[in-house]
């Protein structure tokens, strides 16, 4: 039995992944781009190409060898004492000094490396150690060919790998990353967070550690394995796309997620901003690329209503809002689509009901948020523009015998409220509780509105409770996104500064108007908060206006053991590998279980990107925890 761990190094200034995995080779011809194909055979495919591309190649040098990889920017050298990589000025390096149970590790020595066309290897008796150089970066891997002895006390199974070079290693909190940094440098290097399964499947303990004199450790628990042990990154990466995708069709802009199903809204596809939304249905026990599985269109579609700006999904219901829409001769008064899916799965259709605000007017873009839970809908109308209204939330109810076309049920709106507040800017549903931001509420600062469901049912109504930020300043944009999972609402304000989110936690007693329980910030980062999801214990966050040409990311702040806390120092980061800039990926995200999804709505863009580089049509990405 062999075993395999493999660390990946590229866009080494930004970030580089550290991913731990069985070696894997691709006989597929390779497609349009590398990032067409799965995750897993990117990097197989990553290094046949480069086998014949000469600027890839292994070159002799006095002491071993070295190689270029000028899509990286990185230069590695490989000598006996190991590897060192240069990178625009910033040096790192790693040796493998031993391997084992525990503290009782059998020492790798020293030895010359032997080379391929693109390939090089330290032979080392059952343990070897080989690199790959191709597009996507510098592929290291170890390969154990057999069991390293007997472990009686079950200590974890631990590779002792030596750091070198002018950055310090720093473990993540939750010992499943590492960040190796430079004080005049962001990140230099980052591996992401580790999992670990056997042969069988079965998901491992894995974490990593940083020891003394710089000594990273990768320690895995197998004492029930079966090997072939797998050491793989907690994230894994999926693409999704349309199949009739067109620059600047804005796919992303809006995702939603329940169970094994994904709805992407498209506000400005198929022509002149109709919009469309599409349904992905995951694919047995696993998500993969894929374009959609169905096509949502409104059946009155129309130039300009930007259907897809808002999507929700609950069961086998999926809402759309098409906030832009003229109805009545009103423009942008807005409505919103429910789709329910047929008995035999999703296909392409048009709605089974339009929804309407019954007191709609000009401007008011009814469905600028949508939100579903149950046979409950919510539907926000901020009213901004002409009009000066303050924004109403709507309710609709699931009729006994399914949906119809229909007007509210019960509408919701501010005590407070004041024109141009743009009360449903953002909405949100979990059972009988709603969240809707107002985000130019109180002079631009913004405020949440919660709202609980009477005994009776919903009646028109003002909220059971306002929520603020302590920190609140004009132009915070407080409330342009909501999220709510059990007794817990969160809060997006991106405009305060660099951005920041916003955590309340329900009283004991019930919903009251408070301030926020804990603020997630992010260091460096750009608006962040344009959108945010939480489940019951991660709030994922979306910035696509960071990094320095808005490729954009998404954060993941996982709750401690005491209950939310304020930080800036997020758990995970969430990014794109291959990237031109301009992708605005955060731009949209949800979460359901251990699986996220980020929209993207201008990706992939193509190179050179600059301010006036033309939009791509937009993808949405599935990270997946293991």
């Amino acid at each position: 039995m062999s075993q395999s761990c493999v660390v990946r190094i590229f866009d080494t200034l930004v970030w580089a992944v550290v991913l731990c995995t069985l070696a894997f080779a691709s006989d597929q011809k390779s497609p349009t781009k590398l990032s067409d194909l799965p995750t897993e055979a990117q990097w197989g495919v990553s290094a046949a190409l480069a086998s014949d591309m000469p600027e890839y190649r292994v070159r002799v040098t006095h002491d071993g060898y070295e190689v270029e990889n000028p899509r990286q920017k990185l230069n590695a050298r490989f000598g006996s004492a190991g590897l060192e990589v240069q990178a625009e000025g910033v040096h790192f390096g790693m040796s493998v000094h031993g391997y084992g149970y525990g503290e009782t590790l059998a020492p790798v020595r020293h030895s010359r490396p032997s080379a391929g066309v693109n390939r090089i290897e330290y032979q080392r008796g059952a343990f070897t150690e080989w690199y790959l150089n191709g597009p996507l970066g510098l592929e290291q891997g170890f390969t154990i060919r057999e069991r390293p002895g007997k472990n009686p006390t079950r200590q974890p199974l631990t590779v002792a790998i030596a750091l070198t070079g002018d950055t310090q290693a720093v473990a993540d909190e939750d010992r499943r990353g590492l960040r190796l940094t430079r004080s005049n440098v962001d990140t230099a290097f980052h591996y992401a967070g580790l999992t670990a399964q056997d042969a069988n499947g079965k998901q491992l303990h894995a974490s990593l550690a940083v020891k003394v004199a710089g000594t990273l450790l990768l320690e895995v628990d197998d004492s029930s394995a079966q090997y072939p042990v797998t050491i793989d990154p907690t994230i894994q990466n999926f693409t999704l796309t349309a199949s009739n995708g067109a620059n600047s069709d804005d796919f992303g802009t809006s995702v939603a997620i329940d169970g094994n199903t994904i709805v992407v809204g498209a506000p400005r596809s198929a022509n002149r901003l109709i919009g469309e939304a599409y349904v992905f249905v995951k694919s047995g026990s696993s998500w993969k690329n894929m374009t959609q599985t169905a096509t949502l269109t409104a059946s009155d579609g129309a130039e300009g209503n930007y259907f897809g700006a808002a999507v929700a999904i609950g069961g086998n219901t999926v809402v759309v809002g098409s906030p832009a829409a003229t109805v009545n001769g009103n423009f942008a008064q807005g409505e919103t689509y429910v789709f329910v899916r047929p008995s035999k799965g999703w296909t392409n259709m048009t709605e089974t009901a339009i929804l309407l605000a019954s007191d709609g007017g000009p401007e008011c873009t009814f469905g600028s948020g949508v939100g579903i839970s149950g046979g409950t809908v919510v539907v926000g109308a901020p009213g901004s523009g002409n009009t000066g209204l303050p924004g109403s939330a709507y309710i609709f109810v699931q009729p006994p015998g399914g949906w119809v076309n229909a007007t509210e049920a019960a509408e919701l709106t501010a005590s407070n409220g004041v024109d141009d507040g743009e009360l449903g800017f953002s909405v949100s549903i979990i059972s009988d509780t709603v969240l809707v931001g107002a985000v130019s509420q109180d002079g631009d600062v913004g405020s949440a509105y919660v709202f609980v469901e009477p005994s009776g049912g919903w009646i028109n109504m003002t909220e059971t409770a306002e929520l603020t930020a302590s920190d609140g300043q004009e132009g915070a944009g407080f409330g342009a996104s909501v999220s709510l999972n059990g007794n817990t609402a969160v809060v997006g304000a991106p405009g305060e500064g660099r951005g920041a989110v916003y955590v309340f936690v329900e009283p004991a007693n019930g919903w009251s108007s408070m301030t926020e329980t804990a603020e997630l910030e992010v260091a460096g980062g750009n608006e962040v908060g344009i959108s945010v999801a939480i489940v019951e214990q991660a709030v994922v966050v979306g910035a696509p206006f960071s990094n320095p040409v808005h490729q954009g990311a998404a954060y993941v702040f996982l709750k401690p053991t005491g209950g939310w806390k304020t930080t800036s120092k997020p758990n995970l980061i969430l990014s794109i590998p291959f990237t031109y800039g301009f992708d605005n990926f955060g731009t949209g995200v949800a979460v359901s279980g251990k699986t996220a999804i980020v929209g993207a709505y201008t990706a992939p863009t193509s190179p050179p990107c600059n301010p006036s580089c033309k939009a791509g049509p937009g993808e949405a990405f599935v990270f997946v925890e293991q």
